[in-house]
């Protein structure tokens, strides 16, 4: 079995095999500490799995390979008070908060349940240490040497809170906690494919790849089968015209929130190829690039049409019922490159309107005004505008120049 040092040094030249065995030695660790915090265990799964995602981006940083456990801790620690944070704020609605009926288990069963749910409530009425030391204990099957190197304490202090836990939970309801924890424990090595495999479709998303190729390659090299179930069905849903995010979000606990999120906003957006370069990087390394004007969607064509006058000093912008012309310097009129079919003009002319804030005197025969658009930066800018109604319709003029 390879040191843990070598592991480390090979998953920091992108060996994802190795991160993935380094996955699969701390999985229960990871996880257990998260249920030690969050008393749920599904957010306990989410939040190991983005822990080991964040420690993957941050190898580097990790000075001595032999203290990666308690770094790793407190990786999941900062987790763990993020979840906290957005569970303030998330509801319910009322029509998933009502339970279907179910059968009625037998007593017996009902009756392992309702000991369980003890065993549960007792282990989370223990002072925080002592819940900590036996969750982590009891959950994996770790020794007391590994949980201790994990807390970055003695074991004789690991020994204590564990003697101190148990008196206070007493010998029936501990036997039963072991069973119970053991019983919600996801498997190691499925977790550590499903590290694996995000980052592998990072390095894919940053190169470019589109979500629907890469998840095509990486379902076709998966060794879990399970993975590779969840792969065929999104690409299923895709190919009958299903929305990429919608896809992901259905697939449980595979993408992190995040990953939809990015995904999501370049569908909505018509950034799709940007956005999926940006979940990427924050799969990779926990930080992403962003456009600052994403959420502005698309660039508008007015903007365009913007850039191509200044790019021949023009002095003016002018819209006509049927074209649109460059004023140049010499005062010779040049059209638009290529031409904008009068069909598309009636919209343009909308979305100048949106964008023009009018001056509060108006006098004469024209409509004045400011016309606001983001600028090619992501500075505004804002320039004089001009309505001029005639009969034939009407002429808009955008001064670039006074």
């Amino acid at each position: 079995m390879p040191e843990l040092a070598q592991l480390i040094h090979a998953a920091r030249t992108g060996d994802l095999s190795a991160y993935g065995e380094i996955v699969r030695r701390f999985q229960n660790l990871a996880y257990g500490c998260a249920y030690a915090v969050l008393g749920d265990f599904q957010l306990a799964e989410d939040v190991a799995q983005e822990a080991f995602l964040a420690a993957y981006g941050k190898l580097d940083e990790l000075r001595e390979p032999a203290a990666f456990p308690g770094w790793l801790r407190r990786i999941v620690l900062t987790h763990c008070n993020r979840q906290i944070r957005r569970q303030r704020f998330v509801t319910v609605p009322l029509e998933e908060d009502i339970a279907e009926p179910q059968a009625t288990p037998p007593d017996e069963e009902l009756a392992r349940r309702e000991t369980q749910a003890l065993a549960l409530a007792a282990v989370r009425s223990l002072p925080e240490a002592q819940r900590l030391a036996t969750t982590l204990f009891y959950l994996g099957g770790h020794s007391q040497a590994e949980v201790a190197q994990f807390l970055e304490i003695p074991v004789g202090t690991v020994k204590k809170r564990l003697h101190d836990a148990r008196r206070n939970l007493k010998e029936r309801m501990a036997a039963m906690l072991s069973e119970t924890l053991a019983k919600h424990t996801p498997q190691p090595d499925e977790k550590a494919e499903q590290v694996r495999f995000l980052l592998a479709l990072a390095a894919r998303l940053q190169q470019g790849i589109s979500v629907s190729q890469a998840l095509a390659h990486l379902g076709a090299e998966t060794s879990s089968s399970r993975l590779r179930e969840a792969i065929d069905a999104i690409l299923a849903r895709i190919q009958s015209g299903g929305s990429i995010h919608a896809a992901l979000a259905d697939s449980g606990d595979l993408f992190p929130p995040m990953v939809v999120q990015f995904v999501r906003d370049g569908e909505e957006t018509g950034t799709l190829e940007e956005t999926t370069r940006m979940a990427g990087e924050w799969l990779q390394t926990g930080t992403c690039r962003a456009n600052p004007n994403l959420y502005r969607g698309p660039r508008s064509p007015i903007a365009d049409l913007l850039h191509q006058a200044e790019v021949h000093k023009a002095k003016e912008l002018i819209f006509t019922p049927t074209s649109v012309l460059f004023l140049l310097p010499d005062g010779t009129q040049q059209p638009a490159d290529p031409p904008l079919q009068a069909k598309h003009l009636p919209s343009l002319v909308d979305d100048l309107k949106r964008h023009t804030l009018l001056d509060e005197h108006q006098t004469g025969d024209e409509l004045t005004g400011r016309l606001h658009l983001p600028g090619l930066a992501g500075e505004d800018r804002h320039y004089p505008i001009a309505y001029c109604p005639l009969h034939s319709g009407t002429v808009i003029h955008i001064t670039l120049v006074s």
